[in-house]
């Protein structure tokens, strides 16, 4: 775990990439609320730009990243942004019995 809180804290104090930083911050817990969500948003808009596959990869590895540090509501509301943005139409069910996803 020392290993992957190194990581995140490179990702946040990174001079190269501005996504790279809102990204680290928002795994550590920092953006949660609603006016710094939004650039988590902002974040996730120039992923979409990028492509499908791109995307596929992003939100794979992010929604893993998440949950394996056990963050299982911020993992959902990334999933939801990832639908949001077109990815996993095919993969995501929602009826009034069951609620499931598929992010292989």
């Amino acid at each position: 775990w020392t290993e992957a809180y190194e990581v995140l804290d490179e990702m946040r104090t990174s001079r190269v990439s501005n996504a790279h930083q809102v990204i680290g911050t928002m795994i550590k817990g920092e953006y949660d609320d609603e006016s710094n969500w939004q650039m988590v948003e902002y974040v996730f808009a120039k992923v979409k730009c990028e492509g499908c596959a791109y995307g596929l990869r992003f939100y794979n590895a992010l929604l893993d990243a998440l949950w394996w540090l056990g963050q299982k509501a911020r993992a959902a509301r990334v999933l939801q942004e990832a639908i949001k943005h077109g990815l996993y139409p095919e993969l995501f069910r929602c009826t009034k019995l069951l609620w499931s996803v598929d992010v292989h």
